[in-house]
């Protein structure tokens, strides 16, 4: 790869920022920031991160909207800590079947909770169903349950982690999709929300139903 860095415009940060600010999220705008982020030069890198990274999006087994991984994101992040201060919105996708099997995936976004952060101001954590069991029904037909992630079937290193997050000066809104038994005497530290969605979440341990 070539090196562009002798090339670099002595423009401020702030005029930089504002010029990738145009390349947001919208394809293929992201698919240029995401090839910009292999450049040497620490200003245009601070500016382009600063577009990547205000969202990430922790999913398992899938690509956030700029194709980055979890362990991309979990790797960069581990090495430039800093980097850490341009996220405002964090949204945590819990995408599989078992947790014990996950646990790789629950260590990175825990690690990644962990690493301090002055911006964040929005977190979302949403669960999918899976199958849990099939049984016949009184009709002679095969019915299938599915039961959610219930709060605490999460690590609990994983569950400490997100809490500090939520509960953390600068939140202000808040997102939680598809979890059981989650006490909402949770939210009662964070004095500064303004928002909060939940979306069937229960307090007490889910009812499992069929479909």
């Amino acid at each position: 790869m070539q090196d562009h860095s002798q090339n670099t415009p002595n423009l401020p940060l702030e005029i930089l920022d504002h010029i990738f600010g145009f390349l947001d999220n919208e394809q293929p705008s992201w698919i240029t920031l995401k090839a910009c982020s292999a450049i040497r030069d620490p200003i245009l890198r601070a500016a382009i991160d600063r577009r990547i990274y205000t969202r990430i999006k922790l999913n398992h087994n899938e690509w956030d909207d700029f194709g980055i991984s979890h362990d991309e994101i979990y790797q960069y992040l581990s090495k430039n800590r800093h980097v850490a201060n341009y996220i405002r919105t964090l949204d945590i996708a819990i995408a599989h079947d078992c947790v014990e099997e996950s646990s790789q995936w629950y260590n990175q976004v825990s690690s990644i909770l962990q690493i301090p952060t002055s911006s964040l101001e929005r977190i979302t954590l949403s669960c999918r169903f899976h199958i849990d069991a099939t049984r016949t029904d009184g009709s002679g037909n095969l019915v299938s349950w599915t039961v959610p992630f219930a709060w605490s079937d999460f690590p609990a290193t994983f569950r400490k982690a997100f809490l500090d997050c939520l509960w953390s000066s600068g939140i202000i809104e808040a997102s939680m999709t598809r979890i059981g038994g989650f006490p909402l005497s949770i939210f009662n530290p964070c004095t500064r929300l303004k928002k909060l969605s939940l979306l069937q979440v229960t307090c007490t341990p889910w009812v499992i139903y069929a479909i």
